[in-house]
């Protein structure tokens, strides 16, 4: 310590030097020793106890084989220095890196491959060169057995990893619990000891039941026979007292299935059995049967929904020109209400101008006597300052033009009041009568609109049953598609590809051209399957998209309206051609 402390005061900085140098030493092995933990708990993650002491084992019996071959390297091939610590475990590293890339091969091929055989070979060529060298028997023996070992643990953890990968595993046929269900002294299925007392009592009863029918039927001697019944009889005490068999169903009827079986032994001799070839080929048949009635089935498909186009798009027709004819008859019963309530208005309006020109005269005559009487009183007042006897002879006169003043005025007004009333009854009537032809108009368009959504919901209705129709015949095109594949015969392709959109437009445009002259259009059939090369009810499939197309989806209009009033006779010729615009208007036409 004293010759420590000397140094340490003689060389201040070497001293320095070295304890630097030695705590960035230990720094530098505690940082490896951390980063080494940190990659074997990496390493050992999500592993099992197993095969971690495994490998763990293998190392240190490798370790154990190492030290013969360093007495073996020095002993006998007299290796020496570095040359000896470089080569001396060869073998070792080689077993290690063996057995490494037997695993791997393990993972990836599910065998180990010629890296298993090597681990074996070089574990033995170890243990023989080890114990070459040992000083007595017993280290021989011991030298052989550290290399096995490491081998014989190197193949369990690659016999563990084949084993999770292949999921296979050898089962013994000789066990303990085979022993002891052969001794009946153990149950291979995890029933409870009631039912397996109960299942025993049961095919106990079953046995004796056979064997007195045999017995019964062989011609036994009576003895036979009563020993067997009264056996059949005993167990059917036991079965009831112990195997509840009076009184639980299920019991009953694993009696009668037992019964059943043991009398029908004699039975399985002459029972025929198709081959599996003739299973095969008898399903082929079957299979071949059920396409025929699904190629069936989608042609009464094809041909019903065909069938209800074809009946939707007449329906459809039909309602769309009632629904015209219907709205061109409103439409001319409409002007015809109402140009005679505007000639009414007219005439009501030409009655109130007479009315008041008549009161306006009858006014300016009220003035005017009104003027002429106030002349008069003047004339009377005059009169009455030059003569008393003068006013005698006015006063006649001013009474008489007084009488005929009230008189004229009376009448001015009781005419005027007579207009006016009648004026006024003339405009209530006018405005009943508007009123009225409103309330006819206004009722006839309500009833044309219910009309209008009647047809459309009954057109909803046939759409919904083509779709129901379409979704039938994708049914039965899935159906026919699986008996195919299934019969392993895949369905022919169909002929060549028409332009079907060509096709349909031009029809269309056929349709258009007819509602627009007013001539019913019929379809051209026979020169579609001239064309074509198609059936006829391809053609009528074709023919039921181009109206589709002109008529809206599904080819259908909405339901026909509620009967109205009888159409006008006398519009009948102009309502021909209102009919064909209004379908086209209906059905969506340019």
């Amino acid at each position: 310590m004293a010759r420590d402390l000397t140094f340490v005061s003689a060389h201040p900085a070497a001293a320095a030097v070295c304890a630097v140098a030695a705590l960035a030493a230990v720094f530098m092995l505690w940082r490896a020793a951390r980063r080494v933990a940190g990659i074997a708990a990496g390493a050992l993650r999500g592993r099992q106890a197993e095969d971690v002491l495994t490998v763990v084992a293998a190392g240190m019996a490798t370790a154990v084989a190492m030290t013969g071959m360093w007495r073996f390297f020095g002993a006998v091939l007299h290796f020496s220095g570095a040359e000896r610590a470089a080569m001396f475990a060869f073998l070792e590293l080689a077993v290690v890196t063996c057995a490494f890339r037997a695993r791997r091969n393990m993972r990836a091929f599910s065998s180990a491959g010629a890296e298993g055989i090597a681990v074996w070979v070089l574990s033995g060529l170890s243990a023989v060169f080890s114990a070459l060298d040992a000083r007595s028997g017993a280290e021989a023996v011991f030298r052989l057995a550290p290399p096995l070992v490491a081998a014989w643990l190197w193949h369990r953890a690659m016999s563990l990893e084949h084993r999770k990968l292949s999921g296979r595993s050898v089962h013994w046929r000789l066990t303990a619990e085979r022993v002891l269900v052969w001794l009946r002294l153990a149950e291979p299925s995890a029933r409870a000891a009631g039912d397996v007392e109960a299942h025993r009592r049961i095919a106990r009863l079953a046995r004796a039941a056979k064997r007195l029918r045999e017995r019964r039927a062989s011609g036994a001697a009576a003895w036979r026979q009563d020993r067997a019944r009264r056996r059949l009889d005993a167990a059917m005490e036991a079965a009831v007292e112990h195997a509840g068999l009076a009184s639980d169903p299920a019991r009953q009827d694993q009696m009668r299935d037992q019964l059943g079986a043991l009398n029908a032994a004699g039975s399985l001799a002459s029972l025929d059995t198709q081959a599996p070839w003739d299973r095969r080929r008898a399903e082929a048949a079957e299979v071949a049967r059920i396409r025929q009635e699904a190629a069936a089935l989608v042609r009464a498909a094809e041909k019903d929904r065909d069938q209800a186009a074809e009946e939707a798009a007449l329906a459809a027709e039909t309602r769309i020109q009632a629904a015209a004819e219907e709205a061109a008859r409103l439409r001319a019963d409409a002007g015809q209400i109402a140009d005679e309530a505007r000639a009414r208005a007219a005439a009501l309006e030409q009655a109130q101008a007479d009315l008041r020109a008549r009161a306006e005269l009858a006014e300016g005559e009220l003035l005017a006597a009104r003027g002429r009487a106030a002349e008069l009183g003047d004339a009377l007042a005059h009169a009455e300052s030059r003569a008393d006897e003068v006013r005698q002879e006015a006063a006649p006169l001013v009474h008489a033009a007084e009488q005929a003043r009230d008189e004229a005025v009376a009448e001015a007004r009781q005419a005027a009041q007579t207009a006016i009333g009648a004026a006024a009854r003339d405009a209530d009537r006018a405005r009943a009568d508007a009123d009225r032809v409103t309330e006819m108009v206004a009722g006839r368009i309500a009833a044309l609109e219910q009309a209008q959504a009647d047809l459309r919901a009954r057109a909803e209705l046939a759409e919904r049953e083509l779709a129901a129709a379409r979704g039938r015949a994708a049914e039965l095109d899935e159906a026919l598609a699986r008996a195919e594949s299934r019969a392993g015969n895949p369905a022919e392709n169909g002929a060549g590809e028409i332009d079907r959109d060509a096709l349909v437009a031009e029809l269309a445009m056929g349709i258009l051209a007819a509602a627009r002259s007013g001539d019913k259009w019929r379809p051209p059939y026979e020169d579609l399957m001239e064309r074509t090369g198609r059936k006829l009810r391809w053609c009528e499939y074709l023919v039921s998209d181009a109206r589709s197309a002109v008529f809206g989806p599904g080819g259908q209009a909405p339901e026909e309206p509620a009967a109205g009033p009888a159409p006008n006779p006398q519009d009948a010729g102009t309502r021909a051609g209102e009919d064909r615009s209004g379908e086209l208007v209906l059905a969506g036409a340019p």
